[in-house]
């Protein structure tokens, strides 16, 4: 709920097309595949203001990087016009923003 409740703040007051959303200091042990869901949906309705966008997910930890990959498949499946990717090196993930490295 917490995760849901920040997306949805950042949303109101910022709609910027390329996002990094850094979790490299998060803990996920109790993050179940319905919370993905959850936000995926909450997302969902939020990217259809942002347009063709991107968002790179940028995780440390093995179980963060594999529920952003997840998180990622979900979007695509719904339709999601913003472009998601996971990352482990926010150096990387701020390239693809720029543009510097293809999708």
């Amino acid at each position: 709920r917490e995760v849901v409740e920040a997306i949805e703040d950042y949303y109101r007051t910022d709609l910027k097309s390329h996002v990094l959303w850094d979790f490299t200091k998060t803990a996920f042990g109790s993050v179940t595949t319905g919370q993905v869901k959850s936000i995926v949906d909450v997302t969902k309705r939020l990217n259809r203001l942002r347009g063709h966008a991107k968002t790179a997910l940028v995780f440390a930890a093995d179980l963060g990087y594999g529920l952003g990959r997840m998180f990622g498949i979900f979007q695509e499946m719904k339709g999601s016009p913003v472009i998601y990717r996971t990352f482990r090196d926010v150096d990387a993930a701020l390239a693809w923003l720029n543009g510097e490295e293809e999708s």
